[in-house]
């Protein structure tokens, strides 16, 4: 078994069954509708372009089965089975002898047997597609699949030029990362520091021989081929150039291009977020960042420093390129794109190296055993490798128990679909459209790609009429050709399907679950939060939020068997309703919301906040204390909770934990309007009446709309007798 061919495509073709039943029939996830509109209409999609997905997916459609949707959720599915393979590629090339490199000596490689080397691929594999990240969109159309499949060829490549010195994979390892500036930033990130490795003395001693002979001679060469690899950015002047329907940017212009990769419009929108130098939220973010992959992947956690040490005697360029890679792509979760975490649109690089470490890291519990079996006698050791493999065996299952009850991976398919026909009354001819430039481009799909249009319009966001929403398109970037078209198609009254509009605090997801033979366009909200805290319905006898709220409540009361992931998200819509009823003081109502919140999901910051809300309403300070205590243990970045928490703090005469707890929020949220006020009112407290002044002659300076803040400020400088 010196070759890795068999093993790979056993292997890969277990997971390409698995992902080929996962695959959701339709548009799914938070870009999915603009990613399967875009790639079909060969338009531009939100920056950095995508270039590279737009080229392979257009060719993905080509192929006559199931809908558009469904034909790109297989392209996922393929793509993610490729970065099996080639991680089972990988395994096996530094654990057997490769064929024409005669150079490693059987020492070197230890006594790795074929049936030991395909324990470890399928340890790796187990580790990789137990993660719910990478099998999640692995199901849907979107850019991570393709990523991780570049960033494992690149692996593939940089191990075979560290091992054999041929010129031809440093070349190839070059193209690749030319081409990896259409996919996504992270693996250019990981293309950057492998070529950086390629560039260091070391591999073995022919190809660090090689490399000072002649680094004047390849080094241009390389950089050549990354430029031959760049020209797939190409695709978005040429296709800017056809005018198409779906374009973000006119990128045919050299202003217009560099936005689009440089993802400016991006950047600016979570300015707050992305160019915030406050390092306590960073480190939060990158806490959070390493409970994901806790929480993901317990096994290839466990298991990747033994990987490490046993590569590190083997295989030194690989056994630094793998944690590198982790490191530096929870560097980029927490710092450039920590909005990610809270979508589940991160951590996949770290996942795939970290699963190809886990393979390694058993290999090093199997030397271990093997050395105590040849101390202490043969039954110590089979005993010993028994506890270890029932031991794995428990991490690994860790990521599967929370999703036993699920069909499809995470997925509860036709419990949605039935609910929203049941719910909102619409009939089977609706469509739900969430809030951000993917209810465009779910649109965008339903018209150009599948030439339907619904007979009723649900759009879940935070304008309650489709009116404002329209409004902000030129912010976002939208073409004016695709702004016309939208501005027709849902602006004009007379062509204005049925409305139902929600308002919302945070952004949920659709899906369209058809087959491509059935006319049913019920979207789904699987997977996301469908909060109801404001609800705006133009027809008379639609159903009011309450039977909505009903309808929710027996759906979550009738299936005992919900995924972890559905009961977080139908708990997120009693959480928000919860709100909307104690703002109207309908405080029995929230508190049994906020209760059968707490039964499908448990202990949640959220859930605590509005616990503390409720409770502060009926005016048990002291239960508002201990809820919102509770829930800034639970988000420390919760904004929300550390000022409420200062606030109830400073009625309860606890004006130091008040200020503490002010100094906290102020790190999250550097000049906030509110704990400038409540600063104000501790001064106050305290009879400082010029320190009150001086905090809200400051506030106004950052704030000088806010109306608390000037009317406050107003009254302090009043004369004391016109107080």
């Amino acid at each position: 078994m010196q070759r890795p061919e068999l093993p790979a495509t056993l292997v890969s073709a277990a997971v390409a069954a698995l992902f080929v039943f996962a695959a959701a029939p339709g548009v799914h996830w938070l870009d999915s509708g603009e990613f399967s509109a875009s790639v079909f209409l060969l338009g531009i999609a939100h920056p950095t372009g995508f270039s590279l997905l737009h080229v392979l997916g257009k060719g993905a459609t080509l192929i006559p089965i199931g809908s558009v949707a469904f034909r790109l959720n297989l392209f996922a599915a393929a793509c993610t089975t490729l970065a099996i393979a080639l991680t089972t590629i990988l395994i096996h090339e530094v654990i057997l002898r490769p064929a024409d490199d005669p150079s490693p000596t059987p020492s070197e490689n230890g006594d790795v047997g074929p049936v030991l080397g395909l324990t470890a691929v399928i340890c790796s594999t187990l580790a990789i597609v137990g993660a719910l990240n990478v099998a999640m969109h692995a199901a849907v159309t979107e850019i991570y699949s393709l990523n991780i499949a570049l960033i494992a060829a690149q692996l593939v490549l940089f191990v075979r030029w560290q091992r054999r010195g041929d010129a031809r994979w440093l070349y190839a390892s070059a193209l690749l990362a030319g081409i990896t500036l259409g996919a996504h930033a992270t693996g250019m990130m990981v293309a950057a520091l492998l070529g950086l490795l390629s560039l260091l003395p070391l591999g073995r001693p022919e190809t660090r021989r090689r490399l000072v002979a002649s680094w004047r001679h390849l080094a241009p060469i390389a950089a050549a081929f990354v430029v031959v690899g760049a020209l797939v950015l190409l695709y978005l002047p040429l296709a800017s150039l056809r005018r198409p329907y779906h374009e973000w940017v006119p990128a045919e212009q050299w202003r217009g291009f560099v936005s689009e990769v440089s993802a400016k419009t991006i950047r600016a929108a979570f300015d707050d977020q992305i160019n915030s130098w406050n390092f306590w939220i960073f480190f939060e973010y990158l806490r959070r960042h390493v409970l994901l992959l806790f929480s993901e992947a317990p096994a290839a956690m466990a298991l990747a420093l033994p990987g490490c040490l046993w590569l590190w005697r083997r295989e030194r360029p690989l056994a630094l390129a793998l944690p590198l890679i982790a490191v530096a792509d929870a560097l980029f979760s927490a710092k450039i794109n920590p909005m990610g975490i809270a979508d589940w649109q991160t951590a996949t690089p770290s996942l795939l190296a970290l699963g190809t470490l886990a393979g390694f890291g058993l290999l090093f519990a199997v030397e271990r055993v093997r050395s105590l079996a040849a101390r202490y006698g043969r039954v110590v050791g089979a005993g010993l490798l028994g506890l270890a493999a029932l031991g794995v065996a428990l991490l690994l299952a860790l990521g599967w128990l929370h999703r036993l009850s699920d069909k499809r991976l995470g997925h509860e398919y036709a419990g949605y679909e039935f609910l929203l026909a049941q719910a909102t009354q619409l009939g089977p001819n609706a469509a739900l459209f969430v809030v951000s430039d993917s209810s465009a481009g779910g649109w965008l799909y339903l018209q150009s790609v599948e030439n339907r249009r619904p007979d009723a319009l649900v759009l879940v966001r935070q304008f309650l009429d489709s009116r404002d929403y329209l409004a902000t398109l030129p912010r976002r970037g939208v073409s004016p050709a695709w702004q016309k078209r939208l501005l027709r198609d849902i602006g004009a009254e007379d062509r204005m399907p049925r409305l139902v509009a929600f308002a919302l605090r945070r952004q949920p997801v659709f899906w369209e679950p058809g087959d491509g033979r059935s006319d049913r366009l019920i979207w789904n909200i699987a997977a996301c939060s469908f909060p109801l805290c404001e609800l705006a319905l133009p027809q008379k006898k639609s159903p009011s939020p309450l039977a909505i709220l009903r309808g929710f409540r027996r759906y979550a009361e009738r299936q005992p068997t919900l995924s972890e992931l559905s009961k977080a998200q139908l708990g997120a819509a009693f959480r928000y309703f919860a709100s909307f009823l104690a703002a109207r003081d309908r405080l029995d109502g929230a508190g049994a919301l906020l209760d059968t919140a707490l039964k499908l999901n448990g202990e949640d910051a959220r859930t605590q906040l509005n616990r503390g809300v409720i409770a502060e309403r009926r005016g048990d300070l002291a239960n508002a204390l201990r809820h919102t205590r509770w829930a800034t243990e639970l988000d420390r970045l919760s904004l929300r909770a550390w000022l409420n928490l200062a606030a109830y703090q400073r009625l309860l005469r606890r004006p130091n934990d008040a200020l503490e707890s002010l100094d906290t929020a102020e790190r999250i949220e550097p000049g906030n309007a509110r704990a400038a006020l409540l600063r104000a009112l501790l001064a106050i407290d305290r009879s400082d009446r010029d320190g009150a002044i001086d905090v809200l002659r400051r506030a106004r300076q950052r704030h000088p709309t806010d109306p608390r803040v000037k009317k406050l400020l107003e009254t302090l400088e009043r004369p004391t007798i016109e107080r």
